[in-house]
Order: C-alpha cells, then structure tokens, then sequence
C-alpha cells in the first residue's frame, strides 16, 4: 500500500506544474514521502529516476528519456497486468491531467475531449464513492470546457459516446498490424501501449480490446523464449481485461478461450518448476547420501566392514536407498576380490548381494541396472567353477547352510568375550557373510541379536534412539 501511495503522489507532483506544486495537500504528501523513502522534496526528475529506493513502477515515471504520456501509459499497463484497479485509475487521472493541461495551452477541442474520456474510463473503474464523485465533477467540467472550446473554434460536433468504436475490427487489427513492422518485442510492448492509451481516449473501444489482445499474445510468445511463468501471468491480465471491455459476443468467446488456454499453460509451468525443484531435492538428498555411504570407508578398516556398518545404519533408519546401495557396494567388493585368482566362492557372494539389493531395490532404472549385474556374475561364477573343476550350481536364494540350532549357537559365540560396541561390529560382519552366503536363518538371527543389543543399550543409556 505504501508503494502504490508513493508511486501515485510522486507521479503527481512530478506532472503538477511547478506554480502549484505548493498545494499544501501535495506539500503534505510530499513530506511524508520524503520520511517514507528518503526522498528530497526538491530533487530533479533525473534524480529520482536513479534512485534504487523508488519501486520499478514509479522509477519509469521518471525516466528523462520518455514522455510523461509513454510513462504513465506504463503504469497504466503495468496496473492492468497486476489488476491493480487503485493505481490504474490514479494513472488514467493523470492521463486526463496531462491532455487537459495540453488542451488549456493549445485551446484545442480535441485534447479536452481526450481528457474528458481519460476521466470517463477511471470513473468506470472506481469503486471508491468519493474518488467517483471528484471524476464525475471533473466529467462535467471538461464537458463544459470542451463545448466551450468548439464554440470558440466553430465547431459543433458533439463528444463520441463512451464505448462507440471509431474503427471497424478489420481496421482496428490492421492498425495492431501496422505496428508490428520494424520493432522488437520492448518497443513493440511500448506501441502497444502508446495506441492503447490513445484508444482510450478517443473512446475507441474495438482498437482498445485489440491491443489488449495483442500485449496478451506478445506476452504469452514471450514466455517461449524467456521460459518465464511472470509472462503467462501478464498475458492472463490482458486476456481478462480484453474481456471486460469487448462487446462483440464472438470476441468475448475468443478471449474466453485464450483466457482457459494460458491458464492451462501456467498449470502445467506450475507441474513442471515443482518436478524440478523435486526432483533437484532428491538429487541432493541422494548425493548426500552417497557421500555418507563412502564416508564410512574411513572408519573401518576394512571395505567390507565400512560398508557392512553402512548396511546396518541404513537399516535402522529404514533408508531403503542406502541400504541398497551399501550392498551393491559390497557387492562390487566381494567382485574385485573374487577377479584376483577367479576365486568362485567370492563371486557367488558377490552375486548374492546384488540380489539382495535388487530385492530392496525400488527404482526400476536401478533395477534394470542390478539384474545385468546379476547375469554378468553368474556368468562369471559359472566360468570360474569350469576353470577350476567344481560343478556345483549356485546355492538359491533363502537356503539355509545351518540349521537353526546351529544359527542360535554361532550367535551366541559371538558375544563372548566382547562389549556392545565390538558386539554390534561382529553381528554386523555375521550379518554382511550371511547374505553374501545366502543364509537366511543367520541373517534373521543376526538381526534380532542387534534388534536385542540396541533396546539394553537404550535401557542402560536411558536413550530413546
């Protein structure tokens, strides 16, 4: 609100002619803006155009290069793109004031009419009653000036009606037409812009939808180029206000479905920034992860320990995707160490891991992925085994090599003679060896044994991890 109070005053003080500049509503304002931003009552135009502290909207008012009709005309568009209806009518007021000030010096009839259309189109938009009210005095009093300056010139036509279109549609889209020649797409914005304003006041209703439709389908182009959602919003503006403001019942169904179409746009721009900032998210929670995963390597003093520890944390913390990848890494493992030799029993283990992980695993990209692998080791396993004599196939996934007696008596070695931290450690490598060997039963065991370690360790420490 501070901003539109700011943009509004300080392009009135800048257009008010410096003799009235001493108004002491104006001055009043004037002060408080200065309070507000910082502002020096006396800076010139060029300074306060340069001036990082004023919005973007009102710093283009004080652009010395343009014109103050080009400059407001900017407001006014940039108010229809943001449907902000108060500073819209503040700009076409200040459009009148600028044609009325130009029809008191010149006397000419047709500027006052300009004016008294300017005034006409802000009272329409208003919905304050009292600003209403002050428009509506300064309607009648641009009539009577108007009436009285065709007098004194000799002229008796009347003032067009609001809403009477001067050009047919075929001329008002040659005249769009005509202005596409020989300009980029900022200039084009600015023509745009410049014959809307003049379509307002000359109360040439069809020239004014057709340049609204025009900023529309320039915006929605733009946004091909730019890859920028903004656009498609500032296309949607001028789709809608094409819409309030064309006559023709076919127009109106035309606007209607460009209005559906850029809206479907936005929805799917909408799907797609989401995807990607998801999909970055993921990408950087899953690197983060990996990193963590060859962090252990320094902890352990060997890569079967480190990842093994990897395997178990992941587990805990029910991260499928660690999990998955520490056993593919220890999958890899058992691989290198099983190519020095052609070791059988080490690649069989290998094997085995990358089928646990395609158990676990929950991407199909992934998964594809590990069942080459699979195929690659079994093929390996079963040179290897003709290369050094064995023939024996490889044990299937989930047979048990102990007997569950067995499996209870290997667990229970393990705790003798070790505190919780070495425990945890050797029912974390007793674990790793019963997948790679396929030994369902010991791997169950081994996770009910940390299952058992961690809740007395939680009873001791009083820790809820």
């Amino acid at each position: 609100m501070v901003e539109k109070v700011v943009g509004c005053f300080v392009a009135a003080c800048f257009y008010v002619p410096k003799a009235f500049r001493k108004l002491p509503a104006l001055t009043c304002t004037v002060f408080v803006l200065s309070l507000e931003r910082n502002i020096d009552p006396e800076a010139t135009s060029a300074d306060l155009a340069n001036m990082d502290s004023l919005p973007d909207t009102v710093r283009r008012i004080f652009n010395p290069a343009d014109s103050p009709e080009l400059a407001c005309a900017r407001v006014l568009r940039d108010a229809i793109e943001r449907q902000d209806v108060f500073l819209e009518v503040e700009a076409l007021t200040r459009l009148g004031e600028m044609y009325l000030r130009k029809g008191e010096d010149t006397k000419d009839a047709a500027e006052m009419e300009r004016a008294a259309a300017m005034y006409t189109a802000a009272h329409v938009r208003c919905a304050d009653p009292n600003m209403a009210q002050a428009i509506e005095h300064r309607i009648r009093y641009m009539e009577k000036l108007g009436k009285d300056a065709r007098q004194d010139s000799g002229q008796h036509q009347d003032m067009p009606a609001a809403g009477t279109p001067h050009n047919s549609v075929l001329k008002a889209a040659e005249s769009c037409q005509t202005l596409h020649q020989g300009a980029d797409s900022t200039d084009l914005e600015d023509r745009f812009t410049h014959t809307l304003v003049r379509a307002i006041a000359d109360r040439d209703g069809v020239l004014e939808v057709e340049c609204l439709k025009s900023l529309g389908d320039l915006y929605l182009g733009e946004r091909k180029t730019r890859a920028d959602t903004s656009q498609l919003q500032r296309a949607k503006a001028m789709f809608h206000r094409a819409r309030s403001r064309c006559e023709s019942p076919d127009g109106k169904q035309t606007l209607v479905h460009r209005v559906k179409f850029t809206e479907k746009l936005q929805e799917a721009a909408t799907m797609r920034q989401a995807r990607r900032a998801a999909a970055r998210l993921d990408m950087a929670s899953l690197a983060d992860k990996l990193q963590r995963l060859e962090s252990y390597l320094s902890t352990a003093d060997s890569p079967e320990l480190a990842y093994g520890r990897a395997l178990r944390d992941a587990i805990t913390r029910a991260d499928l995707f660690t999990e998955v990848e520490a056993l593919k890494s220890l999958g890899d493992v058992y691989l290198q160490d099983g190519k020095v030799g052609w070791k059988a029993a080490e690649l069989e283990r290998a094997a085995a891991m990358y089928a646990a992980a395609h158990v676990r695993c929950a991407d199909p990209n992934m998964a594809q992925a590990i069942e080459h692998r699979i195929r690659y080791m079994e093929k390996l396993g079963k040179d290897s085994r003709q290369d050094s004599g064995q023939h024996q196939d490889m044990p299937a996934a989930g047979t048990p090599y102990n007997s569950v007696l067995k499996t209870a008596e290997t667990c229970q070695t393990l705790h003798q003679g070790a505190d919780s931290t070495h425990l945890e450690d050797r029912f974390t490598h007793t674990l790793v060896r019963a997948i790679a060997n396929r030994d369902a039963v010991l791997e169950v065991e081994c996770l009910k044994s940390l299952g058992d370690l961690y809740l007395g360790d939680g009873k001791t420490r009083a820790d809820t991890s």
